[in-house]
């Protein structure tokens, strides 16, 4: 199907006869590598175990939904995975970071939270770039630990979308898959502007009148 036409994201069911969903990856991949072309793929599986979402991603899937699969976390991924050109201005993006929970993990803290966030906005340039010649160069091990360390970053702010590309990243390295990691890194890079200018408006606004960030 994916020979005869173009689709923006592929549901890619693990557990298939004959060729599972490993498999079908995999022949994907090696198609695209000719083609220089990169469909997102979904790995769904009714599998919840500890790893299982580890193991799609070292695949080459770009991301993983278990079984049973509600509407809200079908429409949430599809929204992160949709082309941009497609984005509806009905329906704009969520905002990069989870503000609330990030202040929670600050000790409710709003000075603390300005200092991760201005710590991580002024690294994660120099990571990104780190992360561009680690790939470049073919080198697993920087590839690994400083995705795993932009990751821990991103997390500590719950910039959850951006902490899962740079997780996917990690387990490209982990796998010393070099492969197929560098088309997460514009989605990363785009992720984290995003993350900047949320966080400008954030710093912007009378979040709290008499305490601004």
């Amino acid at each position: 199907m994916l020979v005869q036409r173009t689709y923006d994201v592929v549901l890619m069911d693990c557990q298939m006869p004959e060729m599972d969903g490993f498999a079908a990856t995999a022949a994907i991949r090696q198609r695209e590598a000719s083609t220089g072309q990169h469909v997102p793929i979904i790995a769904m599986t009714v599998n919840a175990m500890l790893g299982d979402r580890e193991r799609c991603l070292a695949a080459d899937m770009d991301d993983y939904l278990a079984k049973p699969i509600t509407a809200d976390a079908l429409y949430a991924i599809l929204a992160q995975w949709q082309p941009v050109d497609g984005a509806s201005p009905e329906a704009p993006l969520s905002p990069s970071m989870d503000l609330t929970a990030a202040l929670m993990v600050a000790d409710g803290e709003r000075e603390r939270l300005h200092e991760m966030m201005e710590a991580l906005l002024a690294e994660y340039p120099g990571q990104v770039a780190m992360l561009r010649t680690a790939l470049q160069h073919g080198d697993a091990h920087r590839l690994d630990r400083t995705a795993h360390s932009l990751k821990g970053a991103l997390a500590a702010v719950r910039a959850t979308r951006a902490q899962e590309l740079a997780q996917q990243l990690e387990a490209h390295g982990r796998a010393s898959q070099i492969e197929g990691a560098l088309s997460l890194l514009q989605p990363l890079d785009t992720e984290l502007a995003r993350l900047t200018a949320f966080w400008a408006e954030v710093r912007g606004t009378a979040v709290a009148p008499a305490e601004p960030l």
